[in-house]
């Protein structure tokens, strides 16, 4: 009778510890799909802030797309079985998918700087310039593959707008080479002499925990 009891309370506990690590399992698992980030659910979050313009998710999903698309191609030479092995590649110090994700997020600083020091200037695209860019947004809209439509989900005033930017900054870097001949086209980017006197003048404000939760390479393609 005794060994009886001691099989039942041996019993008794092994279930109590079963359950409770099930129950750690589930309580894991829902912090995790809690605490997972949707990208699509934070558009209107900020990712930096130049003085009082703020540059959004939203706007940085059409890098982010068209980064993807460009890498993706190169990825399908690499390994078409396989195409997440060439975004996993290791270069010194750091996967390829975080190489290309530096470069997105220089490109859209840049791209934005620009913009802001164009429109200072009031630099406008002539009509010429503004019916191309109309056929140009109407054009890309309907070239979106479903995946790349799901990510960025863009109105049509929403990607004229972010292609605006990108032409006025254009206008910018042309117009600052008129001023200055001696420029090249290393001196706009990151690192650059005119990109380092034009950053200076504002306040950048980064948010990096944001950006850290993305990931490039998984998002349009």
């Amino acid at each position: 009778m005794a060994k009886k009891y001691k099989n039942i309370i041996y019993l008794v506990c092994a279930l109590t510890v079963l359950a409770c690590v099930i129950m750690a399992a589930l309580i894991y698992n829902r912090n995790r799909e809690q605490n997972r980030f949707v990208y699509t659910d934070n558009y209107d979050s900020v990712l930096f802030s130049i003085d009082e313009f703020d540059f959004t998710l939203k706007d940085a999903s059409y890098y982010i797309m068209l980064m993807e698309a460009n890498v993706h191609e190169q990825a399908l030479t690499y390994n078409s079985n396989d195409p997440q092995a060439y975004w996993n590649i290791e270069l010194g110090n750091m996967m390829m998918r975080t190489f290309v994700k530096n470069q997105v997020y220089d490109f859209m600083l840049r791209d934005t700087l620009y913009y802001i020091e164009g429109a200072k200037l009031n630099l406008k695209l002539d009509k010429k310039e503004e019916e191309a860019l109309n056929e140009k947004v109407n054009k890309m809209l309907k070239s979106l593959t479903s995946k790349q439509m799901a990510f960025t989900n863009f109105n049509f005033k929403e990607l004229y707008d972010i292609l605006y930017r990108i032409e006025i900054a254009k206008l910018y870097t042309a117009y600052a080479h008129n001023e200055n001949a001696t420029l090249v086209e290393a001196d706009f980017n990151k690192g650059g002499s005119h990109y380092a006197i034009v950053s200076s003048k504002y306040n950048i404000k980064p948010n990096k925990s944001l950006w850290s939760k993305v990931t490039l390479g998984i998002n349009s393609i």
